[in-house]
């Protein structure tokens, strides 16, 4: 198995000014090969690829010793995918050929307080040195030299666990606009309200969860939709568009023409409303359970798993009443910093 190459060199240069390769004619040269693992980026231009079946669960292609994975296999997706698919091709390749191998598969210990993720974020630990070879003569080599298992582990222990906590946007915001809050993961079965007339019906409607620890909500009285955020976001987001909107005015929140959650206080309960497509919903906090409200119902629902307790129609009406939207007012009203309670007191 062969491998056609030529040389390139920097050519012409693309929109955000990088330089495009350009292939160096009559530098082409051969390279065998007895096993090939493609690394060919988003775009793809073999045709080579299209012959290729391949087995999503081994990643083996029809080809003996081809194995597809990253870009080549799923399309254009993430870095951490494609390095994913990499280690599974590896652990495929290492049980194909020698069983005695063993794999380190050995789980982390990811349970940290906020606190002792920002310390970890805060501390800058440098990477290990990777040591280089000299390219001469076109002769095909490791121009890098492996690590050693220690320095292997050393290096593997400078992850930040973006999975479990990521505040990028909190703390690149230069108006402290994006707010950090933690959350007990949970699962709910949540009901939905069909309404005829004066009565009602409650059917299963979805689960609604909360998997991870750490949130974050965007206070919209401090952001002024610079993008920052946006511009740094490890996971192409747009954190003060996509994270919830949440007013410390009133005025504020009743004259913004989007979506976005007050919340305030009211004969000492905890107090939160919902605006979108014109309506405004509220929803109360009690000792033991919610009371969810519109303009056409009243639901009390149990505050430890959000079951229906009491079900008042306040107008008759016709129709279906979800209740993600209060889950997602619970988990506000329920975690949000107690500060922001304080300064809407008085409305």
């Amino acid at each position: 198995m062969k491998l056609i190459c030529h040389k390139t060199k920097p050519g012409r240069k693309d929109e955000p000014g990088r330089a495009i390769p350009e292939k160096v004619e009559g530098s082409g040269f051969n390279l065998e090969f007895d096993t090939i693992i493609t690394a060919i980026g988003q775009e793809t231009a073999s045709g080579f690829l299209k012959s290729l079946k391949t087995d999503i669960k081994t990643y083996k292609t029809n080809y003996e010793n081809v194995y597809v994975g990253g870009d080549a296999l799923r399309g254009a997706s993430t870095l951490i995918k494609a390095i994913a698919d990499g280690k599974s091709v590896a652990e495929n390749i290492i049980h194909k050929t020698d069983n005695n191998i063993s794999v380190f598969n050995e789980s982390v210990n990811k349970e940290f307080s906020s606190r002792d993720f920002q310390i970890r974020n805060a501390t800058r630990v440098f990477g290990e040195k990777i040591k280089e070879k000299s390219f001469i003569n076109n002769c095909v080599d490791l121009l890098t030299e492996a690590l050693s298992p220690e320095s292997a582990q050393k290096e593997a222990s400078r992850c930040l666990y973006c999975d479990t906590i990521c505040n990028v946007c909190v703390t690149v915001c230069p108006d402290r606009a994006n707010i950090s809050y933690e959350v007990k993961p949970f699962e709910y079965s949540l009901k939905k309200i069909i309404v005829t007339g004066n009565n009602f019906g409650i059917k299963d409607d979805l689960n609604y969860g909360i998997y991870q620890n750490y949130q974050v909500l965007n206070i919209q009285d401090f952001c002024n939709e610079c993008g920052n955020c946006t511009t740094f976001c490890p996971s192409k987001g747009a954190p003060y568009k996509d994270k919830p909107r949440l007013f410390l005015k009133r005025d504020d929140f009743l004259n913004d023409s989007g979506e976005g959650y007050f919340i305030y206080s009211e004969k000492g309960k905890k107090c939160i409303e919902y605006k979108h497509s014109g309506i405004t919903e509220k929803m109360i906090l009690l000792d033991s359970n919610y009371i969810y409200k519109n303009d056409n119902i009243e639901v009390k629902l149990n505050k430890s798993d959000l079951n229906i307790l009491n079900v008042k129609i306040l107008n008759n009406f016709s129709g279906e009443y979800e209740l993600k939207n209060a889950a997602d007012m619970s988990v506000l009203l329920n975690n949000i910093p107690g500060y922001l309670f304080l300064i809407t007191d008085n409305i």
